[in-house]
């Protein structure tokens, strides 16, 4: 997303109120609309229009500001952190961890059997959300013999339950 705001350019403006607007904009960019940063977006401002008598910092300001909200309305999507999941288990725990992998709302990329078929390991593509339990579920899960690993992996929109859960509806 791409945010241009654009005034009308006839007497200069001067740099401090051009600095306030910029700084406004960024600030915006780094809090988001629901608190959290913004990610592939920029803002620019091209052009503004400067008045002797009338214009004031806190009005760059607050142009800057209404320029991004206008810019950012209904162009704004949660995304969540996804964690690629590795849980290496006994073969006759397989399933429970599969299942709950799959409650997590995880996707199960792979499964692997060892050579001699008492062990397999599990690679799934999960949201950090559904994770900060999984550690000790893993275990639980399969009598304390699983090891399990994550690491990042990418950022996916969230479920519209998510977004109402983290604004507490």
């Amino acid at each position: 997303m791409l945010l241009n705001v654009q005034f009308a350019a006839e007497n200069p403006t001067p740099v401090a109120f051009l600095a306030a607007a910029e700084k406004a904009l960024l600030d915006a960019l780094q809090t988001g609309e629901i608190g959290m940063p913004m990610m592939n977006a920029q803002a620019r401002i091209l052009n503004a229009n400067f008045d002797p008598q009338l214009s004031t910092e806190d009005a760059f300001v607050a142009a800057a500001i209404r320029a991004y909200r206008e810019g950012t309305k209904g162009n704004v999507q949660l995304l969540e952190p996804i964690m690629k999941v590795t849980v290496t288990t006994p073969s006759n725990f397989l399933g429970n961890i599969t299942g709950d992998l799959m409650k997590r709302r995880g996707q199960i990329e792979s499964q692997d059997m060892s050579s001699t078929g008492d062990m397999s390991e599990v690679v799934a593509i999960v949201p950090l959300s559904e994770l900060f339990t999984y550690a000790n579920e893993v275990r639980s899960l399969s009598q304390g013999r699983a090891a399990m690993s994550m690491e990042p992996h990418s950022y996916q929109p969230a479920p519209d339950e998510v977004l109402r859960q983290l604004l507490g509806e």
